[in-house]
């Protein structure tokens, strides 16, 4: 299974090539043995390949499915640690949280970390009892290869501990505060991803100044963005980008420009078909119980308090 990452990055490493040479090698790296990686020769530092020959085979491959070739089970603690603090700096600063807030809060967010390295834990068990079925350790190496997707598409989402903390912890104003700020951070981190996927195809075709605008204006009313916002909204743009009507991208591209454009969503659309679906939304981005007044300043309906589905304005 291809990993959007390494898909996006192929493709415009591709797109880059189209008019730019591949630059030579660093003085540094000349001096460190080369190894295959992704299909590239890398250079590698001596002293790191040492360390991986200390290791355990077996754990060797597992943590590269779950953490990557390049990232130790610390360093993605750390990662994680570390979106949880930037999460709640973000939460206190928009909604001032009292002392005892933030620490039930900050606890939530643990108990999320450590049940996904409780699900770690679980997935080594199980392949090391595999042994050397082949079949056992195929299907241990995709289940692990979703599991480690989880943190890029939302750790502390609508269903997570942290997200039902918050629910109960802050206040009905603070709630308001909080919603109002997630929806025009989220619509700007959209706008942005658009503005990202037209320099991407301006890479490609090359595009006049009207045409990135006329392009600009017709993706934001017509691609969505995901049911839960998360690292891969360029992604997911880009994926949509390929099902839309030729007929729309022929009245802003010339030929020579469509002809390049078709080519390059032809070998995005033979990525895509490796990857996963990824879900979008009717625009509804998170979940919030809160009482009737702030239940109309939000969504603009009364009610009793209830539970309500707080939608993103997909504006231009």
């Amino acid at each position: 299974m291809t990993k959007p990452g390494r898909f996006s990055a192929r493709l415009l490493g591709a797109t880059l090539l189209l008019g730019s040479a591949v630059a030579g090698t660093s003085a540094r790296a000349q001096d460190f043995p080369l190894v295959v990686a992704d299909g590239l020769l890398e250079p590698v530092d001596p002293e790191e390949m040492e360390s991986e020959a200390e290791a355990a085979p077996s754990d060797w491959v597992f943590n590269s499915w779950i953490f990557g070739q390049e990232t130790s089970a610390a360093d993605f603690r750390e990662n994680l640690e570390l979106a949880l603090m930037l999460r709640l700096e973000y939460i206190e600063r928009v909604c001032t949280l009292t002392a005892s807030q933030k620490k039930k809060i900050e606890l939530a967010g643990q108990g999320d970390i450590k049940h996904f390295f409780d699900r770690i834990a679980e997935k080594r068990r199980l392949y090391h009892q595999a042994g050397s079925d082949e079949q056992k350790l195929s299907d241990i190496e995709q289940d692990v290869e979703k599991l480690a997707e989880f943190p890029r598409k939302g750790l502390f989402d609508a269903s997570s501990i942290f997200a039902k903390s918050l629910r109960a912890t802050l206040s009905s104003e603070q709630l308001a505060r909080y919603v109002a700020a997630i929806r025009e951070t989220n619509r700007l981190r959209f706008q942005g991803s658009i503005e990202q996927a037209v320099a991407f195809f301006d890479t490609a075709v090359g595009l006049s100044d009207r045409q990135r605008q006329q392009l600009k204006a017709f993706l934001r009313q017509r691609v969505r963005p995901l049911k839960q916002d998360s690292e891969l909204r360029l992604h997911s743009i880009l994926m949509q980008t390929c099902r839309l009507p030729d007929a729309s991208y022929k009245a802003i591209l010339d030929e020579r420009q469509w002809r390049l454009l078709k080519h390059l969503m032809q070998k995005m659309r033979e990525e895509m078909g490796e990857i996963e679906e990824i879900e979008l939304a009717d625009e509804v981005v998170d979940e919030v119980e809160i009482p009737r007044s702030i239940v109309r300043e939000v969504t603009g309906t009364g009610g009793e308090p209830k539970r309500v589905q707080i939608r993103v304005e997909n504006t231009p």
